[in-house]
C-alpha cells in the first residue's frame, strides 16, 4: 500500500513538473505573439539606413487613423527595371531599384504600425495584368511615372519615384567636358517618410483649397525649373493637396470667390490704391493673403515696392533698407561678429509662438532668409493686429545703399545704436467686419523660399499655406529628419537574439523542467 501511495506521489509530482513547464512554455508562445501585435510592438531598427524608423508625426497620423476609423490603402506600380546600356544607365537603374527597395522596407513598417487601419498591396503591372489593370481603372487613371498610390476613401494621391527620394545628378547640370568622365549621379536622401506621410495628411483633410498667385507685378518667376524660381513651392502645395491657379487683380477688379489663400511672390511693382482696396475689403471678410517681398538692387534699390496702400489700410510698413546680421569672426571667437557679404543671409530662431512656427521651434528648426527688409506694424485702430513671426538676433541693422558700388553696404555700423533685432516675418491678424471669419496675412520681408534653398525651408513654407488655408491639422514639421530608433547589432548579434528568442529559452524552459524531476526524485 505503501509503495502505491509513493509511486501515485512520484507521478503526481511529475506531471505537477511537465505541467508546469508546459505553462511556462504556453506563456513563452503568448508573450511573443502579442509582441507581434503593433499596439504592442517595440521595434529596434538596426537596418544600417535605418529604414524601417519612423518618426513622432507619423506615429501620429497612423494614431489619428483609429481615433477617427479611417482606413488607408497604399498601393505601389513599381515597373521593372531594364537591362543598363551603359556606365551611366547601370547608375540610374540602381538609384531606382534602391528606391523600390527603400519604399517596399519602409511600407513594412507603416502596415505594421497601422494594423487594420493601413493596407500594402505591391502590384506587378507585367506579370499580374489583370489584377494591375483593374486597380488602375478603380483609381480613375495614373500616369506612366506614378509608382505609388495612397487612398483614403475614394479620394488619392499618387507618388513618382522621384518624389520619394532627393538624387544628385550633377552630369545633368553642367555641359560635360569632351574626354572627361561623366560624374554620376547618386541617392542623396530618400524621402520616402516625408512624402507617403503628408499625402496621408493632406488626403485626411477635406477638399482642395485654391491658391491664386497674384500677376501683373514683375513678380518672381514661379514654374521655371532653376535656383531662383519658386517651381519647387508649387510642388510643395499641389502635393499638399492645393490647387494652384493665376490671377491678374488689377485687371479683373475683384477675388475669385473660391479662393482660400491669395499669394503675392517677390513683386517690383507697386500695387495700385484700387486693387489694395479690393484686397482690404476681402481681408475684411476673412480673406487670408501671403506677401512675400524682398530687397534689391537694381535701379538704385527702387525697384522695391513697399505695397504702401494696402500697408497703410492693413497695419504695416515694409523698410526700403537691406537688413543685415554679424557672422561670427572665425580670428576671434570672442567678439560679437563681423560684417561683410555673407551678413546678408540671417538665421532666424522660430522663437514666436505662432502655430506656424512653434513646430519649427519644438524640432530645433532653425529658418534662414536673405535680401530681407525690416517688417513694422502700424497703428490704425482695432482693425488689425501685429504679431512678429521671425526676428533676428541682436546684432542686426539696417544696411544703407552705396550708390558708388550700387550695392548695399554690409560693413559692420561703427555705432552701437545702430544694432538691434529686427523683424524681417509678421502675421497680420484682420478683425472681421461682419461675422467671426477672421483675416490673416503672412508677410515675409526677404527671399526664403526659392528652389535653391526650399529644402532647408519647406516646411516653414507649407506650414505658411496650410495656417491661412485654415487646415491647422497639417501645420506640422515632415518627415526626411525623423531620428530613428536604432539599436546597432551585427549579423552574427541578429542571427545569435533569433536563436535566442525561438531555440534557446523554450530548450531552457524545458531543460529547468528536467532538473527539477531529477532534483525531486533524489528528495
Amino acid at each position: 500500500m505503501a509503495v502505491t501511495m509513493t509511486r501515485g506521489r512520484r507521478f503526481a509530482g511529475r506531471l505537477e513538473v511537465l505541467l508546469a513547464a508546459l505553462l511556462a512554455l504556453c506563456v513563452w508562445v503568448a508573450a511573443t505573439a502579442l509582441a507581434t501585435r503593433p499596439e504592442f510592438k517595440l521595434l529596434f531598427d538596426a537596418t544600417p539606413q535605418a529604414q524601417f524608423s519612423v518618426g513622432a508625426d507619423t506615429r501620429s497620423i497612423l494614431d489619428e487613423l483609429g481615433s477617427k476609423g479611417v482606413t488607408v490603402r497604399i498601393d505601389t506600380f513599381f515597373e521593372q527595371l531594364p537591362s543598363p546600356q551603359n556606365e551611366f544607365e547601370s547608375r540610374v537603374i540602381a538609384i531606382q531599384g534602391r528606391i523600390q527597395e527603400l519604399a517596399r522596407d519602409l511600407l513594412v513598417r507603416y502596415a505594421e504600425l497601422g494594423g487594420a487601419t493601413v493596407s500594402v498591396t505591391h502590384f506587378d503591372v507585367l506579370r499580374d495584368v489583370a489584377a494591375s489593370r483593374t486597380r488602375i481603372q478603380e483609381l480613375g487613371s495614373l500616369r506612366p511615372e506614378d509608382a505609388l498610390v495612397v487612398s483614403v476613401g475614394k479620394r488619392h494621391r499618387a507618388l513618382q519615384l522621384l518624389d520619394l527620394a532627393e538624387i544628385d545628378a550633377p552630369a545633368l547640370r553642367s555641359t560635360p567636358v569632351p574626354g572627361a568622365k561623366p560624374v554620376m549621379p547618386s541617392l542623396k536622401l530618400f524621402k520616402g517618410e516625408e512624402a507617403i506621410s503628408s499625402a496621408i495628411r493632406s488626403l485626411l483633410s477635406e477638399g482642395a483649397p485654391k491658391v491664386y498667385f497674384l500677376v501683373g507685378y514683375d513678380e518672381a518667376e514661379l514654374e521655371r525649373p532653376a535656383a531662383n524660381s519658386y517651381s519647387e513651392l508649387l510642388h510643395a502645395l499641389n502635393n499638399e493637396g492645393f490647387r494652384i491657379e493665376r490671377w491678374n487683380l488689377e485687371l479683373e477688379g475683384r477675388i475669385p470667390d473660391d479662393a482660400a489663400v491669395v499669394a503675392l511672390v517677390e513683386p517690383q511693382r507697386e500695387m495700385s490704391p484700387q486693387a489694395a482696396a479690393v484686397l482690404w475689403r476681402w481681408l475684411r471678410n476673412g480673406g487670408r493673403l501671403f506677401l512675400n517681398l524682398s530687397w534689391t538692387s537694381v535701379d538704385g534699390g527702387g525697384w522695391n515696392p513697399s505695397l504702401e496702400e494696402l500697408g497703410k489700410l492693413a497695419g504695416f510698413a515694409v523698410g526700403k533698407d537691406l537688413v543685415c546680421h554679424l557672422v561670427a569672426d572665425p580670428a576671434n571667437p570672442k567678439s560679437t561678429g563681423v560684417g561683410g557679404q555673407e551678413a546678408k543671409v540671417l538665421v532666424l530662431p522660430p522663437n514666436s509662438p505662432h502655430p506656424i512656427t512653434r513646430p519649427l521651434a519644438e524640432r530645433q528648426r532653425v529658418p534662414q532668409m536673405t535680401l530681407a527688409r525690416e517688417v513694422l506694424g502700424r497703428p490704425i485702430g482695432q482693425d488689425t493686429s501685429f504679431e512678429p513671426l521671425l526676428r533676428t538676433g541682436p546684432w542686426g541693422w539696417l544696411a544703407p545703399y552705396d550708390s558708388r558700388m550700387q550695392e548695399a553696404d554690409t560693413s559692420a555700423p561703427q555705432d552701437a545704436q545702430a544694432y538691434g533685432a529686427r523683424t524681417v516675418a509678421a502675421v497680420i491678424d484682420v478683425r472681421p467686419e461682419t461675422g467671426t471669419r477672421a483675416g490673416a496675412i503672412a508677410l515675409f520681408g526677404g527671399v526664403a523660399f526659392l528652389n535653391q534653398v526650399f529644402a532647408q525651408s519647406g516646411d516653414l513654407a507649407l506650414n505658411v499655406f496650410n495656417w491661412l488655408a485654415r487646415r491647422d491639422e497639417l501645420v506640422t514639421v515632415r518627415g526626411n529628419r525623423f531620428v530613428a530608433q536604432r539599436l546597432e547589432l551585427s549579423p552574427q548579434q541578429l542571427e545569435r537574439s533569433s536563436s535566442l528568442a525561438l531555440f534557446w529559452t523554450p530548450l531552457a524552459i524545458l531543460a529547468l523542467a528536467l532538473l527539477v524531476v531529477v532534483w525531486r526524485r533524489r528528495v
